[in-house]
């Protein structure tokens, strides 16, 4: 998982209350304790998805390209390392498909190109890099930007405003 997305799931009251039975449950076996504990893992499970969709930095189809058996090492590479300089061909590698196949499948599952998706992808989490306090220089560097101004204008394209505004409308 990328060091970049960090869902708090501690924090939702949801996920505490399940996680509180899911302990009571581990401590005193009892009959039907293992049945309980195993939907409990499910409704986990359900719960941190549905937080993460809702999330801002979620990709409404990204879950369609990790179900899939060969574009899920791309959308895991893309998320683990966005600020590395990808290529077609490394995205082509890491799913053992030829060109025009990966593209139309990627296309088809995940709703537009691994580079739009990228640079999506890129620009989300510099949002929110920014609104916690990092410097635009380094969120450009850190986010595959080759400067702060080639990142403010990708910036001012996907928000309509320049980045630097972000940080005069949040409360400190």
């Amino acid at each position: 998982m990328s060091p970049y997305l960090k869902i708090d799931v501690i924090e939702n009251s949801d996920i505490k209350n399940i996680a509180a039975l899911m302990a009571t449950e581990a401590k005193a076996p009892r009959c039907g304790g293992e049945f309980a504990l195993n939907r409990l893992c499910d409704l986990i499970v359900v719960n941190i998805l549905r937080n993460h969709v809702a999330s801002e930095i979620s990709e409404p189809r990204m879950f369609t390209g990790l179900a899939h058996l060969k574009l899920k090492n791309v959308v895991v590479a893309i998320h683990d390392d966005p600020g590395r300089n990808w290529q077609i061909e490394n995205f082509t590698a890491l799913a053992g498909m030829s060109r025009s196949q990966f593209m139309a499948e990627f296309v088809s599952d995940v709703g537009k190109t691994p580079i739009a998706y990228l640079k999506h992808w890129r620009i989300r989490l510099a949002h929110i890099a920014i609104q916690k306090g990092d410097r635009i220089k380094d969120v450009a560097s850190r986010f595959g930007y080759s400067s702060g101004d080639a990142f403010s204008r990708a910036y001012l394209s996907t928000y309509g405003a320049a980045p630097t505004m972000l940080r005069s409308v949040e409360p400190p």
